[in-house]
């Protein structure tokens, strides 16, 4: 089962076809280490044989375990493909051994190094999504179960994490009680992760995640990295180390030849909004709108200059998002499977109604080329400029009534009627005046009127329509003239409000401004839902009247205009009458 081994005089272990270390069983090599580097392995010091001891990788997606290991298989295996690229030199065999394994729509990528004087194998690790979807709750963990005082009589291991100024998530150690031969685990990578040890063979991650401790005895010593959701097509990356030290004192110095992690960007402020829009209306934002605002800065693990590809929503505050290539295909954001900004997708933000000024959009970190993210999430805001909203009527209104035959010379101010009722979102609106675009009145019943110089001259409102309404100023009065001897209620007028946005002209006396609200813009200042003005006219009692003045006659009353009146017949004698 094995690919070959690696010996630099310091570390010697075979790797196996399945991209584990060791050859399997009790093949050596295992793992040797020498700290004089001179190729002197004692071969009672073998961490991986003989006995029972194990070394493992396993990936979990969601609850489902997958693992390959030098043993037996506990999981499914994970199909492997193992290259190399060995040096050999001085007696030497050094480089790098790349594993790359597929399972469930995930890529997992394992390059171990050794260079001709480490005393450590480094582990870079790429898990990369190659599917459409996002693949949720991904967690990598590597084990071992060293017994390398089994020869000795043990196999047993004092098992500790961290030490003095290093953290138990990032350093697990297993110490042989009498060889004092250490093996461990560590890493300074930005990547969620911790440390474990355990006493049963447990290949889950989230046990290598749990941070717990069965200290002294044959148990295992695990680091497992929490990758969380892997959105479609990318990809995650991070680095750790088998250490090896010949006491507890060597082990700050050898975790300082640890290559440093790839670091997280940083990102910290945008400098001003990142684009304008207007109110009430979708604004796109552009990768390079959030690069060219943000103070995102990356370097690489080599302290070269990095790059920050993409940056991820971490929360709308205000409106609503969509993210997408095109507007025809943008979706609404969701936590890590549609919120990623990049040279890809854009963000399409439709701020709250009636919103404007200086808005709080999103919330982003900044994502480098190996994943890892910034530390705080940032504000981005948009500016957004207010429009001309549409006015409205909350009800209409009720002129005072008038009595019969009695013309109302004062009439009422559209303003005074109509102000209580207008409505605006817009910052210092006012009733402008209205639009009438209704008038059914009869003729036989009167008419209405208007006057534009507070009440000297009256003109009649006429025939209007809803593409060509009568403008009038909220200065103007109203009124309803009726006919002689008919009360009743008269059709009421229709009108829609304007707001003093309204940049067209009002009708002025004997000039007629029109406006067709069939075809106005939204900005207009003028609104869309109509309201009635109406009045009443108020039955009143006639006078009676002779119908002649001569001999024998009827006084006739003027029952059909007074509904309510009875009326009463007087018979007169024909000619003057005579005292008795």
């Amino acid at each position: 089962m094995a690919s070959g081994i690696i010996d630099n005089g310091f570390i010697k272990f075979g790797f196996s076809d399945a991209g584990t270390l060791g050859y399997g069983s009790n093949q050596t090599p295992g793992i040797f280490y020498d700290a004089t580097g001179k190729f002197n392995y004692p071969k009672n010091a073998d961490f991986l044989t003989p006995g029972s001891p194990r070394e493992s990788f396993s990936i979990k997606i969601g609850s489902t375990v997958h693992s390959n290991q030098n043993e037996s298989f506990m999981y499914p295996s994970i199909p492997t493909k193992v290259s190399q690229s060995l040096i050999k030199a001085d007696g030497k065999t050094y480089g790098s051994i790349t594993a790359v394994s597929t399972v469930n729509g995930l890529e997992i990528t394992q390059v171990y190094s050794v260079d001709a004087d480490d005393t450590i194998i480094n582990m870079s690790v790429t898990v990369k999504n190659t599917t459409g979807a996002t693949i949720n709750n991904v967690k990598y963990s590597r084990g071992i179960d060293p017994d390398v005082d089994s020869p000795l009589g043990t196999t047993s291991t004092n098992n500790t994490q961290g030490t003095t100024g290093v953290s138990n998530n990032d350093l697990v150690l297993s110490e042989g009680p009498i060889s004092h031969r250490i093996i461990g685990f560590y890493t300074n990578d930005p990547m969620a992760h911790n440390t474990s040890v355990t006493r049963s063979w447990s290949l889950d991650p989230d046990d290598a995640l749990s941070g717990k401790n069965d200290g002294v005895g044959d148990n295992t010593i695990n680091i497992g990295f929490n990758l969380g959701n892997i959105p479609a097509g990318q990809s995650k990356s991070f680095n750790f180390a088998y250490v090896f030290v010949a006491s507890p004192a060597q082990i700050k110095e050898v975790i300082a030849t640890v290559p440093a992690s790839n670091p997280a960007p940083t990102f910290t402020a945008f400098d001003a909004a990142l684009t304008t829009g207007d109110e009430d209306s979708q604004v796109k934002i552009t990768y390079a709108d959030l690069l060219a605002r943000g103070n995102e800065a990356d370097k690489n693990a080599d302290d070269s200059a990095g790059s920050v590809p993409a940056f991820v929503v971490k929360a709308i505050t205000s409106g609503t998002l969509l993210i997408g290539a095109t507007i025809e295909t943008a979706k609404a954001w969701a936590v890590n499977s549609n919120d990623v900004i990049d040279a890809n997708n854009n963000a399409f933000w439709t701020p709250a109604a009636n919103a404007n000024g200086v808005l709080n959009a999103f919330t982003v970190v900044a994502r480098d080329a190996e994943g890892a993210i910034s530390a705080t999430p940032v504000q981005a805001t948009v500016t957004i400029t207010p429009v001309n909203d549409t006015p409205a009527f909350k009800a209409g209104a009720t002129l005072t009534p008038v009595l019969e035959d009695a013309i109302d010379a004062r009439g009422l101010t559209i303003d005074a009627m109509l102000a209580p009722s207008f409505r605006d979102v817009d910052a210092g609106a006012s009733l402008g005046g209205v639009v009438v675009i209704g008038n059914d009145a009869d003729p036989a019943h009167g008419k209405w009127t208007y006057s534009i110089d507070n009440g000297t001259t009256w003109h009649a409102v006429g025939a209007v329509s809803d593409v060509a309404g009568l403008v009038l100023p909220a200065s103007a009065k109203l009124r309803f003239e009726a006919e002689a001897d008919w009360h009743g209620t008269p059709a009421p007028l229709e009108v829609l409000p304007v707001d003093n946005a309204y940049g067209g002209g009002f009708s002025d006396g004997n000039t007629r401004v029109t406006f067709d609200s069939t075809t106005d813009a939204a900005t207009s200042g003028v609104g869309s839902h109509p309201v009635n003005i109406d009045t009443a006219i108020i039955s009143v009692n006639d006078k009676p009247v002779f119908t002649s003045d001569a001999g024998a006659a009827s006084l006739t009353e003027t029952a059909a205009f007074d509904s309510a009146l009875v009326p009463s017949q007087v018979e007169l004698a024909s000619g003057p009458s005579m005292a008795s």
